[in-house]
């Protein structure tokens, strides 16, 4: 993606939803949301901003998922 990108996820009840940005070292970069979603499909943006071209990990982390993905930011 370039500057911006939208990340999707659909939940099965409403629950506390964190997504947090990394980069590939692990290094904590930004948090993107911290909130309570409902039932169904939510879309989020990811404003890349000054941050370098490179691979970064996304990781959502609710009641009772982790799941971490890659995603590449370009010029």
């Amino acid at each position: 993606f370039r500057n911006s990108t939208t990340l999707r996820f659909s939940l099965p009840e409403a629950t506390q939803v964190r997504i947090c940005v990394y980069d590939l070292r692990g290094a904590f970069i930004d948090v993107l949301t911290d909130a309570v979603y409902p039932v169904g499909f939510t879309e989020i943006q990811w404003q890349a901003g000054n941050h370098p071209p490179g691979v970064y990990l996304i990781r959502l982390i609710s009641d009772d998922t982790v799941e971490t993905r890659k995603i590449i930011l370009m010029n």
